[in-house]
């Protein structure tokens, strides 16, 4: 998926005349071969759990060959050669122990509350990273690396889902709760250091808090209103919907307490699409606990209060089962927990999709390839097949962050198996 040609070519633009080290951007990396994934493992607990499922969600969908390895497997001080191919790394310096190693001879370097890169600064705990790092040869005593992709961020929940962000044909992509905010090229100084050429700065406005709430009482959810659009009390209205919609997905998760969320209901969809790069109805950034919306009806049980329910889902989702290792049982649990897609309950999706059901081991490969409207309401009602064969403690502790590969396994540990869910699945949405 591409960024949008205006801005991918103003960063063209930009480096056109400046000599520039080499380095691929994301796509043509992957496109080069076999990509060999590098998971930190030097963090917290949770944070080492968020990282290994984004790395096999990604490794599941598009690289289900691709090697897995931990971070300590690889001892930089023996050089390029100790290095796997195609090295593409998960987590930052701080929970990354490769990273670590390298230490200030990377042109970056995430930090307590921001990243450093280049000659500049990016504060805040929702800054992440996208880059393609350039080779680098023995130095003397120094060893090199390869070139090599690196995926990572601030802040415990690190790359937590970074590979929904579009990069483009980028050498490097610095990301916000908004999305991409600013893009760049490799360059060499004058002493062989590699900095950045920066390409312009995407748009960001300022925001008002349009909810009075303390952090611990009663939610820890902040509702806001760009300031560009006047107060109206419709704002109110918003709010309200928004509150519901939060204890509606939080009840359904059996969730009593979770970090602050923070939710940006946008005027209208032109709006959106400037200020986060998407133009969708709705969509959330769970790294940084995020979830912007348009300004849909916000009666009660109407659009807006049903699009944030499913959306909030996805920023309180590790809080509830812990992170999630599959599009497939992440959208579908998303799908459930709001009860409706598009409007329609799961209901009369069932008597909608009955006879159209794929396999179970297909719906993990083939869900992001299926219709929207088809693949989503099937994930929603196979969530609800598998909290009601196997309850809901067994759904959250074995099957919610499984992937293909480890779906038979999961079963097992929930006390089941593949085969009956199979089974039940075929049986739930058999044509009548």
């Amino acid at each position: 998926m591409q960024p949008r040609v205006s801005f991918l070519s103003l960063v063209l633009a930009a480096t056109a005349l400046v000599p520039v080290a080499r380095a691929q951007a994301p796509n043509p990396f992957f496109q080069r071969g076999t990509p060999t994934f590098v998971r930190g493992t030097a963090g917290e607990e949770r944070t080492d759990k968020v990282l290994a499922a984004q790395v096999e969600l990604i490794r599941s969908m598009a690289f289900p060959t691709a090697l897995v390895v931990d971070d300590k497997s690889i001892d930089v001080t023996k050089g390029a050669s100790a290095w796997p191919p195609n090295p593409v790394l998960y987590g930052s310096n701080e929970h990354n122990a490769v990273l670590a190693a390298l230490g200030n001879r990377l042109p970056f370097r995430f930090v307590r509350g921001g990243l450093e890169i280049g000659a500049r600064s990016f504060s805040g705990g929702d800054v992440r990273l996208i880059a393609c790092i350039p080779a680098e040869k023995d130095e003397g005593n120094l060893k090199g690396w390869p070139e090599f992709l690196v995926y990572a961020g601030v802040g415990p929940m690190d790359a937590q889902e970074i590979n929904s962000v579009r990069h483009g044909d980028l050498n490097l992509l610095v990301i916000d709760r908004f999305g991409p905010l600013v893009g760049g090229s490799w360059k060499r100084d004058a002493k062989g250091k590699l900095d950045v050429v920066y390409g312009p700065v995407a748009r960001r406005e300022a925001w008002r808090n349009s909810n009075a709430v303390d952090r611990a009482n009663p939610r820890p959810v902040f509702v806001h209103h760009v300031q560009l659009v006047p107060a109206a009390p419709k704002d109110e209205e918003e709010v309200s919907a928004v509150l519901r919609a939060v204890e509606r997905a939080a009840s359904r998760l059996l969730l009593e307490r979770f970090d602050a969320v923070h939710v940006y209901v946008h005027p209208d969809r032109k709006s959106k699409e400037i200020l986060t790069a998407n133009g969708g109805d709705g969509h959330t950034d769970p790294a940084s606990r995020t979830v912007h919306v348009i300004a849909f009806d916000a009666a009660e049980g109407g659009p807006l209060e049903n699009l944030v329910t499913h959306e909030v889902v996805h920023a309180l989702t590790v809080d509830a089962v812990g992170p999630m290792a599959s599009s497939f049982l992440g959208e579908g649990l998303a799908v459930w927990a709001s009860g409706v897609y598009q409007e329609k309950p799961l209901g009369e999706w069932k008597r909608e999709l009955a006879g159209k059901a794929p396999a179970v081991a297909e719906m993990f490969t083939l869900f992001r390839k299926l219709p929207e409207n088809v693949a989503y309401p099937l994930a929603g009602l196979f969530v609800d097949l598998c909290v009601r064969e196997v309850g809901w403690d067994a759904f959250k502790q074995s099957l919610a962050g499984a992937s293909a590969s480890s779906w038979a396994a999961a079963c097992k540990s929930a006390g089941t198996s593949a085969e009956a869910i199979d089974g039940a699945w075929a049986k739930a949405l058999a044509k009548k």
